[in-house]
């Protein structure tokens, strides 16, 4: 038989371990809604099936000095696909590198001292818009793709239709294994006949 102190002091202990377990419920609560937004996305809500493809693909060209160009063209084609697929359906570039990053196909940045031999090949950039001079009726994106170690990210420019987004072409540098260009400058002009002239600029990266 409990005393009443010792019954007193159970329900001490019970309140103690109940208030216990409320603390880190709301603790584990809040980091959840820290972490959904985040990610702007819900928990639970899986990878794009081509998102998974994709990813597949890459960690398969992960540590390469130098991505031979079959490869390199293999997996462009693959990846401007992929975000046709975004474009075409209105998502914004905010949220589709949001989709890249938390797939984790967007590297750790570089440490030009420590860093300097590290492959990054079978990653990307974040995707972003080029403003391109002479055309509002034109989109540019800028898809990056890092071929080798250090500074061998090289970009391809997607041209798309505005209204509606519809990809018209694609343009990047010569392809050299193992080196990247960026893109320094785009613009668009018209012949006499109506047809469009695309004039682009690149630097090599590495």
């Amino acid at each position: 038989m409990f005393s009443l102190t010792s019954g007193v002091l159970i329900l001490a202990l019970k309140k103690v371990f109940w208030g216990m377990l409320v603390n880190i419920w709301s603790r584990t609560l809040r980091s959840l809604s820290v972490l959904v937004a985040t990610l702007g996305c819900p928990l639970w809500a899986a990878m794009q099936d081509d998102t998974v493809r994709l990813s597949a693909h890459l960690k398969t060209l992960r540590g390469l000095k130098a991505m031979p160009a079959a490869q390199y063209e293999k997996i462009q084609a693959e990846y401007m696909d992929w975000i046709d697929r975004r474009m075409t359906a209105g998502i914004d570039l905010e949220k589709i590198n949001r989709e890249l990053e938390s797939a984790r196909l967007i590297p750790q940045p570089i440490n030009e001292t420590t860093d300097f031999a590290r492959s990054d090949s079978g990653y990307l950039g974040r995707v972003v818009e080029r403003g391109i001079r002479g055309a509002d009726d034109l989109i540019v994106i800028e898809a990056a793709i890092t071929t080798g170690v250090y500074c061998s990210e090289d970009v391809t420019a997607i041209i798309y239709r505005r209204n509606p987004v519809k990809r018209a072409g694609w343009i990047n540098g010569q392809r050299l294994d193992g080196h990247g260009f960026y893109l320094t400058g785009i613009a668009a002009g018209e012949e006499l006949d109506g047809s469009r002239i695309i004039a682009t600029g690149w630097n090599l990266t590495n």
